[in-house]
């Protein structure tokens, strides 16, 4: 087995101060994107590697949209489709898909509340992610979307038995109680784990994921890399000093956790900074000194300061992370390091895209439709010269780890015909597939790039994994391995079909000659085939 090493590295960024109003472009957002990467590529005399060819970009573009690679259905499909717009009928086709509602949730369930299940059995991790599901698919505006995450509250069942399970989405659909708000579950999350610090810890988090800035580290002492003082993180804080999280117990069957704000007196006056003499700080946004108005929730005021549209940085932070998901690494890369010593790799393209962003009312899939049907992010990873400078300003595409989950999903899509692993696995036992690759392939799961890590331990989850020995089996019922036996007798045929169905392409004419005779031997010889593909590093990677 051949494991590539990618390195991440890290880039730049800067915390600007936000205009009042966006300014609107003439381009569209794909335009705006290969001008300026290629105005970059001309002033420092790169050469691009060049497009990439319709199998490169179809599973690429499944990957980063659909969380797994194309079923052998897809990829045939594609190939039958003609016309110059059918890169942009499939980017619409997954868009409007299950699937991608499903992997944008797992993906931002991630990035709230982690991928560790803690004392909870799941609960959180499930019920934010059921939630996410719901504004993913109905295509909700991604300010309206940070706000329902940061004014959250409603009850938590935390029912046990057969109710337990139908709460977690035992029944398959995933789908949570009437009536229930799963986004409540973050913060039920974020009280156990920090207790009495909920407010830091939610500052913190925050400023972290929709602002782009690690404000934390002011919560000690002033941030020994950015402007941020000490005052600035604790006027931060304050705004979730009124969150409650509270147990609420009819008997020992029925309980839930609620969540809401309690203002009071103490609360309003703000929280001290340990071990000073100043008073407590009062709820004061990050750069723009704004206060809550009389009356409101610090919550709300909060999450209203967050969302303006004066507010660039909210939506410089959203474009950034998205790209940095599309392409490997972020105009601002880490995408969470905005600060003054970071600056970003094409400062006017970040800037053009967040303002066509709140133009656009946040639509987030108009975002993800922009990028993905750019020229930029359509460049080929096959260079037969690859430097830094190349990858660092988008000349060749970045070849990616998959991520766990992706590895999963597309485990499942090669070995079952419906491709769909909630027909197969309950979302707890995903998570459970999910913790066992985490652990081997060793990734951080703060990080939003992944390294890939080519460990023993992973080399043996792939060889080992009850998801790869179920997709190589010939007998499987409803397999796909036994539906490329059923429908293909041509050993040559076959081996087209094994490829398809794991790398979206056909095999060159040497893999032709070598694994035809295998293919000879019969159904044993194909599950010998599929095997050896799904423990490649072609197929262990985004490319």
């Amino acid at each position: 087995m051949r494991f590539i090493a990618v390195l991440v590295i890290a880039g730049a960024a800067a915390f600007q101060p936000p205009p009042q109003e966006p300014e609107p472009s003439s381009a569209s957002g794909r335009e705006l994107i290969d001008q300026e990467i290629q105005q970059k590529w001309k002033d420092l005399g790169l050469r691009s590697a060049g497009p990439a060819d319709e199998s490169e970009f179809l599973r690429r573009v499944y990957l980063d949209l659909a969380g797994t690679i194309p079923s052998l259905d897809q990829v045939e499909a594609y190939f039958k489709s003609h016309g110059p717009d059918r890169r942009a009928r499939l980017v619409d086709e997954i868009l409007g898909s299950k699937r991608f509602a499903e992997n944008w949730a797992e993906i931002w369930s991630g990035l709230l509340v982690g991928h560790s299940d803690g004392n909870m059995g799941g609960l959180v991790r499930i019920g934010v992610q059921a939630a996410l599901k719901s504004h993913f698919a109905r295509n909700t505006p991604y300010d309206e979307f940070a706000r329902a995450v940061i004014t959250a509250d409603g009850k938590l069942p935390n029912l046990r038995g057969k109710a337990r399970g139908r709460m977690m989405g035992d029944d398959r659909d995933g789908a949570l109680p009437e009536g229930v708000n799963g986004l409540v579950a973050f913060y039920v999350g974020a009280q156990r784990q920090a207790g009495r610090e909920l407010p830091l810890n939610l500052a913190g988090r925050f400023s972290k994921l929709f602002l782009g800035t690690q404000i934390q580290c002011a919560q000690c002492h002033d941030h020994p890399f950015d402007k941020w003082t000490q005052e600035d993180f604790y006027g931060m804080a304050a705004f979730f000093t009124q969150v409650t999280v509270r147990r609420e117990a009819k008997n020992d069957k029925e309980q839930a956790f609620v969540v809401g704000d309690a203002p009071g007196p103490r609360r309003r006056r703000g929280i001290p900074i340990p071990d000073s003499k100043k008073p407590p700080i009062p709820p004061t946004f990050l750069g723009t000194r704004e206060n809550p108005r009389p009356g409101e929730s610090f919550r709300s005021a909060f999450a209203r300061f967050l969302t303006a549209k004066g507010n660039l940085q909210f939506a410089r932070t959203a474009v950034n992370r998205t790209w940095a998901h599309f392409m490997g690494r972020g105009l601002v890369h880490p995408p969470d390091g905005f600060d003054e010593k970071n600056l970003p790799s094409h400062p006017r393209l970040l800037d053009a895209l967040a303002n066509d962003f709140i133009e656009h009312g946040y639509d987030l899939q108009w975002l993800l439709r922009e990028i993905a049907l750019s020229k930029t992010y359509q460049q080929t990873s096959k260079a037969r010269k690859r430097t830094f400078e190349m990858e660092k300003y988008y000349a060749v595409a970045h070849v990616r780890a998959l991520t766990p989950e992706q590895i999963v999903h597309s485990l499942v899509t090669a070995a079952t015909v419906s491709g769909d692993a909630t027909s197969v696995l309950r979302p707890r036992q995903l998570l459970a597939i999910f913790r066992e690759f985490r652990y081997a392939f060793g990734d951080d799961e703060g990080a939003e790039v992944l390294e890939f890590q080519g460990t023993i331990p992973a080399a043996l989850v792939m060889m080992n994994s009850p998801a790869i020995q179920k997709a190589t089996m010939a007998t499987a019922r409803g397999g796909r391995l036994a539906s490329i036996l059923a429908k293909y007798g041509r050993p040559a045929d076959r081996v087209r079909a094994l490829f398809a169905a794991v790398y979206a392409r056909t095999p060159t004419p040497a893999e032709a000659a070598r694994y035809g005779p295998v293919a000879a031997k019969g159904a044993e010889g194909c599950e010998d085939i599929y095997w050896t593909l799904l423990n490649s590093s072609e197929f262990l990677f985004n490319h």
